[in-house]
């Protein structure tokens, strides 16, 4: 019997055992019933736990044969940071003519800067309503507000679903913005308090559906009432999660009052007040509309309560059923309906012992548990039968506990348990050192599906030393996370007993806190050492790295790794971009900043000012490399193009000119001393050999640039007058050194990518030694560019900013105005 023979429905099974990529990798094309068979794959696309090998072969091969069938596109990063910065690579700046059917993006595990590429190439999907982003995680401060616009307005504003997960990062809104996004029907977004409560309201006046994260109370907050929210008229569902914020009542009732139209209402809270526990107070604030109401509280007393009565007796002439548990030492109170109908359960253990497996009914709808302060995995035995089809577990324990509790529980902690099968189960992650090691292999033995294991390597250490519970891992566990907080446990039988009981493992995480006698480099090689036997998929070590691994991260594995007989030149690109650690838009907007002082007045501009130029340079850039796309695979010389295309602008070949000497001066002159006879070329031997076949003749005496000498000039006098010291003045020209550096450490790679040129390919001569890298002629270009706009500048006859010039040139060639759709009437 072979594949074929099998019925359709048995494939299908099989299928659901594999991942996306994995069916699409194996099967796609095989024949044409296959093809049918797997059409459900090929519309629903998942990039998640996939190989190099297997990635980069189905976004060359397979993806460009499926582009009209896909619907829904999910790029999972997590485990493998490179799989997002890849994709981009591939379908960034072409989504459009790729996926022109795609309905549903889902992005899980992206970091800021690079949720921000992804959303600058979304435009002209017809058929894009909606987007889910997971676990959005390190967002500088500076691009969070515009993270979000972005967000909103992507696709030119077709958007109508958006969705972040309570995982995600929070994010900041904007006051200033204007801009309405009519287009907003459902949000789920994560704030960072409640005054963005009231812009959000502002920006979104026809949302329907909305589910709001806010983050603790600062300490210069106002209250909610005075913050005057506009009414929603359209809005019909509403959740609220705010578990560290302390909520009143008035404040509630302020909110609820804006939502005139509610059907369905769900609030989780944390509270001082007690009214916001009395089922009368609040029955009487909610809408007359609503129809379904879901409610939770975690309320904290000013005093120890004795009793609940008084609460539960509130409730009983309400139609809703409520649960409430006694914290152990009678402060807390956590209050909930019934059935309980959120999707996460974060609980204090103290409340655990107190729950009824028969009246909480949280296996009705929980997914994830939280359960903190945890001192003894029993605790955690029952919370876990409460709620049997949990996905993830996660537990941080208080590792207050005395040696007096520990005696009183000796007796118990021996007792076995007996758990449900938790066949959803397949996350767990252990934020401590829980004492109870033979529960947890009793939770790992009743989890057949488990795969993930995030650890403290202290408490790693310990389970090494109980046996019965590492085979049990051997077999679950292919995805390990360790947390270093010490060195003191990375030694070598302890690391080689680790390797032997996970591996099986594939996706390995360290995340090195505090590593005083270690380096990042260090870890690195310790781990893959031990784990060389594994076939490791993907390795990612969180930390502080070398300029060495930074700069050049293929020569140091090649030096100090197994991999230097398996890894491509392509596959170290690729590396190289995974492990750079300079953002390079950080990287060109520092250079562009530099820049715009070393040719204006030596004043720093604003920093919109500078982003302005940026994104001005960056499209000058592209469209010199489209322009001379031809030019380059016809001269097969970035250098030779570079003086073809500027051979009519004698100023700029000269410039060009001290330019290529400056670079070849440190070589030449080692040549001169070691009295080299095979002298090979230098790049300003090549730049006159070049000029020479161009009929290109420059006269060494006579002096061109006679307006840079003027703004050096002007650059000289603000840096050597008493607004600026000799140290702040030999500090801005060490910035200049280190930030030209940057540029010119830069692979092609990296430079097309900022320019969004992901299919641009250079010839390989242009590669060569001997002639200027991409990155060389980038920054020679913008040091033009930047030349050319403050010219413009002060050429101006009435005074002007750089931001006006850009808005005349953009004016001028488009006979638009810039951000908007109207034609220009009378700009002068």
């Amino acid at each position: 019997m072979n594949l074929e023979c099998l019925p359709d429905e048995l494939l299908l099974q099989i299928c659901r055992y594999l991942s996306s990529t994995d069916v699409l990798y194996s099967l796609f094309n095989l024949n044409s019933r296959l093809n049918r068979t797997i059409f459900t794959y090929r519309q629903h696309v998942t990039f998640r736990l996939t190989n190099f090998q297997q990635f980069e072969y189905i976004c060359s091969v397979i993806l460009p044969e499926i582009t009209s069938t896909v619907r829904t596109l999910s790029i999972n990063a997590n485990w493998t940071d490179l799989v997002g910065k890849r994709f981009h690579y591939h379908f960034g700046d072409r989504m459009k003519d790729v996926f022109p059917n795609l309905e549903h993006l889902i992005l899980i595990a992206f970091n800021g800067n690079e949720l921000n590429d992804y959303m600058t190439c979304l435009s002209d999907l017809l058929y894009l309503k909606k987007l889910t982003i997971r676990d959005r995680y390190n967002t500088p401060e500076e691009i969070k507000q515009i993270l979000f616009e972005k967000v909103l307005s992507a696709n030119d504003f077709r958007f109508e679903i958006i969705s972040f997960n309570r995982h995600s990062e929070s994010l900041k809104i904007n006051p200033t913005n204007g801009v309405i996004y009519s287009n907003i029907i459902q949000l789920d977004v994560h704030l960072e308090e409640i005054h963005d409560l009231k812009c959000l309201f502002n920006l979104i006046p026809n949302i329907q559906r909305m589910n709001i994260v806010i983050g603790k109370r600062s300490e210069e907050e106002k209250d909610l009432e005075s913050n005057q929210l506009i009414e929603m008229k359209f809005l019909v569902e509403f959740r609220i999660e705010s578990f560290r914020r302390c909520w009143n009542f008035n404040e509630l009732c302020y909110l609820l009052s804006t939502m005139p139209f509610l059907r369905q209402l769900s609030l989780d809270l944390f509270t001082q007040d007690i009214r916001l526990t009395n089922g009368h107070e609040i029955c009487s604030i909610l809408p007359e509309s609503v129809q379904r109401f879901n409610f939770c509280t975690e309320y904290e007393p000013d005093e120890a309560v004795e009793t609940t009565d008084e609460i539960t007796c509130s409730w009983m002439s309400t139609p809703f059923s409520i649960c409430c548990l006694f914290s152990a030492n009678k402060t807390q109170i956590f209050l909930h309906t019934i059935p309980y109908e959120f999707s996460y359960l974060d609980m204090n253990s103290s409340f655990i012992k107190y729950l009824n497996k028969t009246t909480s009914n949280y296996h009705h709808r929980v997914e994830e548990l939280l359960l903190f302060n945890v001192k003894q995995l029993s605790d955690v035995c029952i919370a876990i039968d409460c709620c049997q089809n949990i996905r993830d577990l996660a537990i941080e324990v208080d590792e207050t506990l005395s040696d007096i509790e520990e005696e009183d529980n000796k007796e118990e902690k021996k007792k076995s348990v007996t758990l449900p099968r938790l066949k959803k189960l397949r996350w767990v992650s252990i934020d401590g050192c829980p004492k109870e090691i033979h529960l947890l292999k009793e939770i790992i033995s009743v989890s057949p599906n488990l795969l993930m294991f995030i650890v403290d390597m202290s408490y790693l250490v310990q389970l090494l030393d109980y046996e019965d519970c590492l085979s049990l891992l051997t077999k679950r566990i292919r995805h390990l996370s360790i947390q270093l907080t010490t060195d003191k446990d990375l030694t070598d039988d302890r690391l080689e007993k680790t390797s032997n009981v996970f591996r099986r493992v594939k996706y390995l995480i360290v995340e090195s806190k505090d590593s005083a006698n270690l380096s990042t480099e260090q870890i690195l090689l310790l781990f893959l050492r031990y784990f060389e036997r594994n076939q490791l998929v993907s390795v990612i070590v969180r930390g502080s790295i070398t300029e060495q691994l930074r700069n050049d991260p293929y020569q140091w594995l090649i030096s100090n790794t197994y991999l230097r007989n398996s890894m491509g030149n392509f596959q170290a690109e690729s590396i190289r971009m995974s492990l750079k650690r300079i953002n390079d838009k950080d990287i060109f907007e520092n250079i562009i900043d530099i820049g715009l002082r070393m040719y204006g007045n030596g004043y720093a501009l604003p920093i919109d000012s500078v982003r302005c130029v940026l994104e001005y340079c960056q499209q000058q850039l592209r469209e010199y490399c489209i322009k001379h796309n031809e030019l380059l695979i016809r001269r097969n010389s970035l250098l030779t193009t570079l003086i073809y295309s500027s051979r009519r602008n004698k100023t700029r070949l000269k410039r060009l000119q001290q330019y290529v000497q400056t670079k070849d001066r440190s070589l030449t002159q080692q040549e001169d001393l070691n009295d080299v006879k095979d002298k090979r070329l230098t790049i300003s031997d090549r730049f006159h050999r070049i000029s020479r076949q161009f009929h290109i003749y420059l006269d060494q005496n006579e002096f061109f640039d006679l307006q840079r000498a003027r703004q050096y000039s002007r650059l000289d006098t603000y840096y050597k007058s008493d607004q600026l010291t000799s140290d702040a003045y030999l500090t801005f020209v060490e910035q200049q050194h280190s930030s030209f550096n940057q540029i010119r450490s830069l692979s092609s790679m990296d430079i097309l990518h900022w320019l969004n040129l992901y299919s641009f390919s250079l010839p390989k001569s242009s590669r060569s030694s001997e002639d200027l890298s991409l990155a060389e002629i980038c920054l020679f270009l913008l040091k033009e560019i930047l030349l050319n706009l403050m010219d413009k500048v002060y050429q101006c006859s009435t005074p002007c900013e750089i931001r006006d010039v850009l808005r005349r040139q953009y004016v001028q060639r488009f006979q638009r105005l810039p951000y908007s759709g109207r034609k220009r009437r009378n700009f002068h």
